[in-house]
């Protein structure tokens, strides 16, 4: 007779996690308390199984670090060698500024090469194919690894997607910070990511604004959000990045033009021409915010604008003062995709400089630091991967 003791049950539980891989060779075993709570028992019982597993040559280690041994076979089914990444699927440009998807195309090209090349399969999920209990079947699949975008994330919707796979032990990593999504801090100490180094980007910009002679330099911060609370945190750091460069300089520190706009779209998309005549709306707009920074006793002499995206709008402002981009006053960008926006036919000149962050090699660095996961390289939780970018400097956009 099959013994039915709390402790036999949780053995047989962790007998089928190791053998249908969900407890992966080499792969350091969840606290015995978060064992517990998953099949709602007590430690005392997790660890007298855990000593029978041991005896059994399943697992090895001690309470503090225990692994499954290299020897267990786990069964395999279809996607026993693929990667999934939960992302919007790759998309033509699309100019959304906080919930775009055209960083993550490059993303998603780098991380599906890195996978292709470790001899994995990759298969791309759309966040909204995951609702409800459609995550516990892709869990019960037993991918060998997930890669996430932050941006899946921010809402409410998206907050279970990483703590299911935490649960259920399948490996991920994240694309982005995740401290403004998660207020656990346990749990955000434990999860893998790869970010881009906003604060590096934002002050190279800066000093190379000030190698320029700028000694008035406006962070000019336009988001598709209604609120502050909204903002992200790659806006904090690119805020770092800024102040550590204008102190340095011994410079004047001006707070960030910070606006909040729910519909936004490019010139093209709302038929109107902003730049050459004078009479865009989106430029009017802009020039509208920017008044007392370009009239004023103190007029700035350069902006910084949130993204490459939206210099057509910044630049048609500037000739609604009077005032030449890029001689008048500098006009830097972000995300080097200047060439690939639709606005670009209404403005000539565009940004003196941007910053490329490098999509291609944040995408393959996901896959880098899940195959360490997977492989059981690393054991230690919470690793986090920079990716730093690199200025692009373009004299054509400078007159003269």
């Amino acid at each position: 007779m099959v013994s039915n003791t709390p402790r036999a049950r949780t053995v047989r539980h962790l007998q089928e996690w190791i053998m249908d891989g969900r407890l992966i060779a080499g792969q350091r075993l969840p606290p015995e308390i978060r064992l517990a709570s998953k099949l709602n028992v007590s430690r005392t019982t997790i660890r007298l199984a855990l000593a029978d597993l041991e005896r059994q040559g399943l697992v090895s280690g001690d309470k503090r670090c225990r692994t499954v041994l290299n020897h267990v076979k786990p069964k395999r089914n279809f996607l026993s060698d693929t990667v999934a990444l939960i992302m919007d699927s790759p998309t033509q440009f699309n100019r959304n500024l906080i919930h775009g998807t055209w960083h993550s195309n490059f993303i998603h090209t780098g991380a599906v090469d890195a996978i292709r090349a470790a001899g994995y399969d990759a298969l791309t999920i759309h966040p909204d194919r995951i609702a409800g209990d459609m995550i516990q079947r892709l869990i019960a699949e037993r991918p060998r690894g997930v890669i996430i975008m932050r941006a899946v994330l921010q809402d409410k919707s998206g907050e279970h997607i990483a703590k299911a796979f935490k649960d259920g032990n399948i490996p991920f990593v994240i694309y982005g910070d995740v401290g403004l999504v998660y207020g656990d801090p346990a749990f955000r100490a434990e999860v893998d990511t790869v970010i881009s180094d906003h604060e590096v980007g934002a002050y190279l910009l800066t000093k190379w604004l000030i190698s320029k002679g700028c000694k008035r330099i406006l962070r000019f911060w336009q988001f598709q959000v209604s609120s502050p609370e909204e903002r992200q945190e790659w806006v904090v750091r690119r805020n770092k990045g800024y102040e550590r460069a204008i102190k340095e300089a011994g410079l004047e520190c001006l707070p960030p033009l910070e606006c909040y706009e729910a519909n936004y779209h490019t010139a093209k998309e709302a038929k109107i021409q902003p730049d050459q005549s004078q009479d865009g709306m989106r430029g009017r707009l802009v020039a509208g915010y920017l008044v007392e920074y370009l009239n004023g006793p103190k007029p700035v002499d350069a902006i910084m604008a949130i993204s490459d995206a939206i210099v057509s709008s910044v630049c048609a402002a500037l000739r609604v003062h009077g005032k030449l981009p890029n001689r008048d006053v500098m006009v830097v960008g972000y995300d080097n995709m200047w060439e690939d926006i639709p606005d670009k036919e209404w403005e000539p000149l565009g940004p003196a400089a941007t910053v490329e962050k490098k999509n291609l090699e944040a995408g393959r660095e996901l896959m880098a630091l899940l195959q360490e996961r997977i492989e059981g390289k690393i054991f230690e939780q919470g690793q986090r991967r920079v990716v730093v970018p690199e200025l692009v400097i373009r004299p054509s956009a400078i007159p003269g």
